[in-house]
This record gives C-alpha cells, sequence and structure tokens, in this order.
C-alpha cells in the first residue's frame, strides 16, 4: 500500500510475438549484475521487490507463462481476442480488474491504484515503479516512464484505477524519467545482448 490505498500490478504476457518467438520466456543476462531471469521473471521479481505493491497478476494466453504465477501471484487467462498483436495494453488492463472466476466471482479486489509492468523492461528496476506510484500518489495523474527525452520507453505506467476507467487512456499522464542506459525495450532477437 501507499499513502493508504492498495496497488495491483499488472503483468501482460501473450505467448505469439512475431519479431521475437518465445520472448516473454527467454533469459536475458543484465551485463551490470550478471544476473540472469527469463523477461517474464525479471517482472516479477521488481514487482516483489516494490515498497507498495500488494497484489501481483500476470495476463497470458499461454500455460507456460502463467505457470509461472506461483501464489501469491494471480494467473489471469486471456481470451484469443487479447492475444493479438493488435490487442491494446488498455483493453488488457480492463480484462484484468475484472476477471472472473469460472464461478462468475471476481478474481481479484478492486485496487486503488494500478501498475502495468511490461516483460520487456528487464532493466526496469523496483526503485522505478515505487517512484512512479509516488509521482501517482502526490500528483492524481497517471504516470509513464520515459527516456530522458521523453520517449515512453513501456517500462511503467501507473494510474489511480478509478481515473483509467473512467477513459481508458494514458494520455495527458506525468513522466517519470528513465536513464536511456536503462531504458532498452526488447522487441527483437538482438535486443537480448544489449
Amino acid at each position: 500500500m501507499i499513502s493508504g490505498k492498495s496497488v495491483l500490478a499488472i503483468i501482460p504476457a501473450r505467448e505469439g510475438s512475431r519479431r521475437c518467438p518465445e520472448k516473454n520466456w527467454t533469459i536475458y543476462r543484465n551485463k551490470s549484475t550478471g544476473e540472469m531471469f527469463t523477461l517474464i521473471e525479471w517482472a516479477i521479481k521488481h514487482a516483489q521487490a516494490s515498497k507498495y505493491i500488494d497484489t501481483i497478476a500476470i495476463s497470458s494466453d499461454s500455460d507456460l507463462i502463467l505457470a509461472y504465477a506461483k501464489p501469491p501471484i494471480i494467473p489471469i487467462r486471456r481470451p484469443d481476442y487479447l492475444s493479438t498483436s493488435s490487442a491494446t495494453s488498455e483493453a488488457v488492463i480492463v480484462h484484468t480488474l475484472y476477471s472472473t472466476s469460472s464461478l462468475g466471482e471476481p478474481l481479484l479486489p478492486l485496487h486503488d491504484l494500478f501498475v502495468l509492468l511490461q516483460p520487456t523492461s528487464p532493466l526496469r528496476t523496483a526503485q522505478d515503479i515505487d517512484s512512479c506510484l509516488q509521482l501517482c500518489i502526490s500528483t492524481g495523474h497517471r504516470v509513464v516512464s520515459t527516456t530522458p527525452s521523453c520517449q515512453r520507453n513501456g517500462a511503467v505506467y501507473t494510474s489511480p484505477t478509478t481515473l483509467f476507467l473512467s477513459d481508458l487512456s494514458f494520455d495527458r499522464a506525468e513522466s517519470y524519467f528513465m536513464p536511456l542506459n536503462r531504458s532498452l525495450d526488447i522487441d527483437n532477437p538482438a535486443d537480448f545482448n544489449r
């Protein structure tokens, strides 16, 4: 929790990728620390190291990826229509927030804030996540991580849940600046060597 508000981390990790097949369970080595984990494991580790995240959910269409959701991490089975390259992050967020069990019961309580952590950003840190959440709380606005030149780097997206649900976007978001050397967004096989 942060300032008495609950926080959900959503890790979106679909199976397919045209440019980089199987990328979410491919190992990435952090050249600074020497640590080696799959991209999905990096995202889980970042979420678990946050001071503020209460609940972690993995959204995927892949049994292999959902197997990483060891309790208390919650696996969310993503439908086919949200598992294509044209599916938006916003639609995946809404599906995750409102996911239900086979009995129709909510799988997740509606948290005050959520943070989206894409596995393709293995150089993000827990401090980046926590700083974004602090900025979100202090401003009441959505926050996205960017490079120093204000380009979104895909590492962290966070928002008050009700604010996001009011228009389902990350427009008009505050920027949290990350250094260029940690703004890696893995999009093709060559990126694993960066």
